[in-house]
């Protein structure tokens, strides 16, 4: 892989892609075959302006809901107290033949940042697709991230969410974890980019 020309953008089969003045960087990629949690540990340096992590393909056993943890400072694990995240989300879900409904939900002092709302529908037909945005690995506020996902519902409908959250802690950024809030597995792809500073 190298550098791609100001004209190509991001495809799975290259690493690199021109994106506002700098570059995608893959980083990591991990993918899960049953297994509850996948978590990133990466130091996040500042030779990125942000971090984006794609999961595609994604199966939540037991109708799941996707949820995210973070830790900083290099701390073993993950936070997982009930007053360490909050959420935000919004977004349509098709209700039946020229029907929707709406998606807008959100949580404070919570321990997870909550991605799909309602859950996802596993039939072996639905997965989930989308991303995380994580904005401000290395500044001395609280985490902040912002997510696109859009998956199957039961009913034979379609939602797409999207929404931010954050974790109430100071430091560098240093591990994310997805994880199936019901405790069941997922499996799936998660590739995680950088966007160079220009």
């Amino acid at each position: 892989s190298g550098t791609a020309s100001s004209s190509t953008f991001l495809r799975g089969d290259q690493t690199y892609a021109e994106a506002g003045g700098g570059a995608w960087e893959l980083l990591q990629s991990v993918n899960a075959s049953s297994t509850a949690t996948v978590d990133f540990t990466y130091d996040f340096p500042t030779t990125y302006n942000n971090y984006f992590i794609y999961f595609n393909d994604l199966e939540l056993a037991s109708n799941g809901n996707l949820g995210v943890r973070a830790q900083v400072g290099g701390a073993s694990g993950v936070r997982t107290g009930s007053n360490d995240y909050a959420s935000a989300r919004y977004g349509r879900a098709s209700n039946g033949n020229g029907g929707n409904t709406d998606l807008a939900t959100g949580d404070a002092n919570a321990n997870m940042i909550n991605i799909n709302n309602p859950a996802n529908f596993a039939n072996g037909d639905y997965d989930i697709q989308g991303c995380l945005w994580i904005m401000n690995p290395n500044d001395d506020h609280y985490k902040f991230f912002q997510f696109n996902a859009v998956y199957g519902t039961s009913g034979n409908n379609i939602a797409n969410i999207q929404g931010g959250g954050n974790m109430y802690q100071n430091g560098d950024l240093s591990r994310v974890q997805f994880l199936n809030e019901q405790g069941a597995n997922m499996t799936g792809t998660f590739r995680l980019y950088g966007v160079k500073n220009a």
